[in-house]
Order: C-alpha cells, then sequence, then structure tokens
C-alpha cells in the first residue's frame, strides 16, 4: 500500500492511497483511493487494468508474451540503445522528463503530470523512472509507482524523431527489460496501468504481454472543510 501526501495546505490537504488493503489510514482532507484491493460501502468506480506476475520464472515470464512482441524485442537487440532505470532520478532527468511529457500530453489530449505531485511521490520513495537513449539523447520515458511489490504504469511516452518502426522495436523492449528490472528487485507484479472496461474496446498493446485481468476499485473521501472548499470553487 502506498500512501502519498500530494497537497498540505491546513484541513484542505491532500492525500492519494494506492492498493489500499484495508490497513488503518489517516485520511486528509481529500483522500483519493485508487486501485483499492476491494469495493468500500461507498460509492466507487471500477478499475479495470491487467497485472502480470514477477514471480514467474523469467523463460515462463518471456513465453507469455506474444509471437510477434517477442520478435520486435528480439530485433530491438539490434538497435545501440542503452535502458536505464532510476528510483530517484537527477534534477536533470526529471526536468527533461516533465517538459517532454507535458508536451506529449497536450499533443495527445491528456493531463500532464503536476510537478509538485510527482516529487511528493519522489520524495516518498514511490516511484521510478526508467528510459531508453540513444547517443545519450532520451528516446522514450516509462513512469511508474513503486511500493516494492507493485510496479505500476503511470506514463509512457517518445521523445525525439525515430522511425515509428524503431521506437516500437525501443518500447516493447524497455517494458520487457522494466519487468526484469523489478522482478530482480523483488516485485512480485507489474500493473500495466489500466484497460478499457470489457465491451468498451481492447488494448492490444498491453494485452500482447500476457497480463491477467484484475478489478480494483477507485474512490474519494473528503471533509466538510474540504467540502465547502469544493462548494466556494464552484
Amino acid at each position: 500500500m502506498i500512501e502519498v501526501i500530494t497537497r498540505k495546505i491546513p484541513l484542505i490537504s491532500q492525500k492519494e492511497v494506492w492498493y489500499y488493503d484495508g490497513s488503518p489510514v489517516e485520511l486528509a482532507g481529500r483522500t483519493f483511493f485508487y486501485e483499492a484491493m476491494r469495493p468500500p460501502a461507498r460509492p466507487y468506480e471500477e478499475f479495470h487494468t491487467l497485472w502480470s506476475s514477477l514471480e514467474l520464472a523469467e523463460e515462463a515470464l518471456h513465453r507469455q508474451i506474444s509471437d510477434t512482441f517477442r520478435y520486435h524485442i528480439r530485433k530491438a537487440q539490434q538497435i545501440d540503445h542503452k535502458p536505464w532505470f532510476a528510483f530517484d532520478p537527477s534534477d536533470d532527468v526529471l526536468e527533461r522528463f516533465l517538459d517532454t511529457q507535458k508536451s506529449f500530453a497536450m499533443a495527445k489530449g491528456i493531463i500532464p503530470f503536476g510537478r509538485s505531485r510527482l516529487i511528493a511521490m519522489i520524495k516518498a520513495g514511490c516511484f521510478c523512472l526508467t528510459g531508453v537513449s540513444i547517443a545519450n539523447q532520451p528516446m522514450i520515458y516509462h513512469a511508474y509507482l513503486t511500493d516494492g511489490a507493485i510496479a505500476r504504469l503511470l506514463s509512457s511516452h517518445h521523445v525525439g524523431e525515430q522511425p515509428d518502426t524503431i521506437r516500437g522495436y525501443l518500447n516493447k523492449s524497455l517494458h520487457w527489460h522494466d519487468m526484469l528490472f523489478f522482478k530482480n528487485h523483488g516485485y512480485v507484479t507489474y500493473d500495466w496501468g489500466g484497460v478499457p472496461k470489457p465491451g468498451e474496446g481492447r488494448t492490444f498493446f498491453k494485452e500482447s504481454f500476457g497480463g491477467q485481468p484484475r478489478v480494483l476499485y477507485n474512490y474519494t473521501v473528503q471533509n466538510r472543510v474540504y467540502n465547502a472548499f469544493d462548494y466556494l470553487r464552484s
């Protein structure tokens, strides 16, 4: 389970709790429960994702990947590149990640990472950034939320002008090396960060790595002060 204070203003502080397992939690003004292990006795939204077991032997984990994707991972070995992994990325690496992720998110019409939220995760020891570089230039970034047992994919984006085919090979290879990296650090689960609900589409890319479907639960708890704060802002 992960607990991160993302806002520290008195009375209207905010906290994120990931993978809530029923353990005692000190609530903030507003507490977001993400991917709780069981449904609460309050309104919630189901969250659908895929989990890959890192407890499998490396060979068995590799066999779960589709034939096509295993071929693409082998093709990546022919490209001169360097994967890297950082639980505590340097300021320069972090700023480059935030700048490029913001540009990528704006182009895709999604919400970019907030810098203060990311810094809070790093200080709480629950963040990992991985990537692929060519000639010392970053090309692909993967960001993860981590708790020592589960590595949860938060985002994936690319930079640079490499051909789509090359970028695709390297992205798949990085996912594979990320899985091995977390496995070798004692993690037991690789969470693919969400997929559509059944009947609402497929996520071919993530499914091709062989993860198993999981349903978890998202909900929010907030106190009266935060309710009043929300009312005044509306």
